[in-house]
């Protein structure tokens, strides 16, 4: 139901997180905002080199590219995918409650004035675009991620 609301909807999420990375947030954003600010960026430009690849690997969809956002917390970094912009993007992600791990179950021109158990159901295979795409980067962001780590932290006086 494009432009609908849709309550509840779902979102898929893929984290970059690091122990103990929000009790050095916290105290970089204390010592010195500017080392948090640096931080911050560097850690949002890891996030997106993902979310552009997930972007990419979304282009069946006109829908989900567009619903691809990154975030930075002081718990870390996250890209989201879904919600109302995309309901569809977890189901396509992970697949559905009841299917096989890779597969979704979806009723095919569904009528409102019968009951479900009429209904033609099909499976359909999933199409993951977030966590291949954070599978394929791991290892940059993760050394993208430290070398940020360690900047900040030479940068707030911690050798």
């Amino acid at each position: 139901m494009p432009g609908g609301k849709h309550k509840g909807s779902q979102v898929a999420v893929v984290g970059i997180l690091a122990d103990g990375f929000t009790d050095l947030a916290r105290a970089l954003r204390t010592i010195d905002k500017t080392v948090w600010r640096d931080l911050r960026r560097d850690l949002k430009a890891a996030a997106e080199m993902v979310a552009d690849d997930a972007r990419s690997r979304a282009g069946y969809s006109s829908r989900i590219p567009g619903s691809i956002t990154t975030s930075v917390t002081l718990t870390g970094a996250t890209i989201k995918a879904g919600g109302a912009a995309a309901p569809h993007a977890v189901v396509l992600e992970v697949g559905s409650s009841g299917s096989a791990h890779g597969w979704l179950r979806h009723p095919v021109f569904a009528r409102s004035d019968e009951d479900r158990s009429e209904w033609t159901w099909i499976d359909q295979p999933t199409r993951p675009f977030l966590f291949p795409a954070f599978e394929a980067h791991q290892a940059e962001v993760l050394e993208l991620v430290g070398e940020a780590i360690d900047r900040a932290a030479h940068a707030a006086g911690f050798h």
